[in-house]
């Protein structure tokens, strides 16, 4: 019953916990910031622990993402929904250990909802190449 209900919730929040990555970035929030604008838009305690948590781990995260990435291509090159996106599903499969093929899926379909097809494509094809 309990992963069921975790399932739910990730379900549920994956596009607010894209969300905030996404304003932290645009707005080059630290984590104490972006705490604060959490709380004040309505956030969960577990979606701001979630967000933290991301961005404990961003670093890292983003450092791998960059060894995927075309010669050509940088991370900062990317926009900072592509960024977020890409964060998120990367802190799922790298830190959390989720499925790969769910993670990729989900955040492909989450890219086409907030973003264009160009952006999903290459939110797949970064992700394909990851674990």
């Amino acid at each position: 019953m309990q992963i069921k209900q975790e399932k739910k919730w990730w379900i549920d929040n994956r596009e607010m916990i894209v969300n905030a990555l996404y304003q932290k970035l645009l707005l080059d929030y630290n984590k104490e910031n972006i705490e604060q604008i959490l709380l004040d838009t309505n956030y969960t305690n577990e979606q701001i622990a979630i967000v933290k948590d991301i961005i404990e781990h961003e670093e890292m995260i983003i450092e791998t993402l960059s060894k995927f990435l075309d010669n050509d291509w940088s991370f900062e090159r990317l926009h900072f929904l592509s960024k977020a996106i890409l964060i998120s599903s990367a802190y799922e499969m790298l830190i959390l250990k989720k499925p790969k093929a769910i993670i990729v899926n989900t955040y492909v379909e989450i890219s086409k909802k907030i973003s264009d097809l160009k952006t999903s494509k290459l939110i797949n094809a970064l992700l394909d190449k990851i674990v």
